[in-house]
């Protein structure tokens, strides 16, 4: 029976899980869909800003590239740099391999939490991304103990305005607001107790599915000061 019911969830899974198109079954559901919403916003407001039809990126811990295909109609060059084989170049954070003023857009999403020195990988995206070019990162305001291979750091709105000060534009936007952010928190507790006990696992992708839909309509309200996650956007 158990058996069973694990290859019935391996099978249901198969090519649902996303980045960018998440499933309403999904524990992340929440965080994933904003954070998609965000990058493209920010994204948007690069190109706007540069005013340039092609820019060379750099995408920092790339992991297996989930947002290439949103830019790649504007990639003049990319770069995929991780700690991973598979990269482009494998290099940390802290130590990028680039002359000074190579890229005009530097991307970093779930990164910052996972460096040993998140400012000194900050300086570095500062340093290879061009005068007037763009950073554009996500990092996590509340959210569970995750190593890959390792989880160092949590942050406010205002650790992260400080963190990006020596850039001469920073905007910090919260993923999701308080009341959203708590059913987020709410499903990775419910995804865990699924993950250890595989005999209520289903009903509880139920009520996890239940919660996202709560959680999605209620995106719009509550207040700033509690968020899983956040987006910058800074220029050099």
């Amino acid at each position: 029976m158990r058996q069973k019911l694990i290859n019935l969830e391996t099978k249901f899974w198969e090519g649902r899980r996303s980045n960018t198109n998440p499933s309403i079954f999904q524990h992340d559901y929440l965080f994933h869909l904003t954070l998609y919403k965000d990058i493209k916003r920010g994204f948007t407001e690069v190109r706007k800003k540069s005013k340039r039809d092609k820019l060379k990126i750099i995408d920092i811990g790339c992991g297996d590239r989930p947002y290439l295909k949103l830019l790649k109609r504007w990639v003049k060059m990319y770069v995929g740099v991780d700690i991973s084989d598979e990269a482009d170049v494998v290099a940390p954070a802290e130590h990028l391999p680039f002359p000074d003023a190579s890229f005009d857009l530097a991307l970093c999403f779930q990164v910052l939490e996972h460096a040993e020195n998140p400012q000194k990988a900050v300086q570095e995206m500062k340093r290879i991304v061009k005068k007037g070019g763009f950073v554009l990162a996500s990092t996590h305001g509340v959210w569970n103990h995750h190593p890959f291979p390792h989880d160092y750091y949590r942050w406010t709105h205002e650790g992260l305005k400080k963190l990006f000060e020596d850039f001469s534009e920073v905007k910090v936007k919260p993923n999701l607001n308080s009341y959203s952010s708590v059913i987020q928190i709410i499903n990775i507790e419910l995804y865990i107790l699924a993950c250890n006990n595989i005999l209520i696992k289903l009903p509880l992708y139920g009520l996890i599915a239940a919660l996202n839909l709560i959680g999605r309509l209620a995106i719009p309200y509550g207040q700033k000061h509690l968020s899983v996650n956040y987006l910058v956007l800074a220029r050099v």
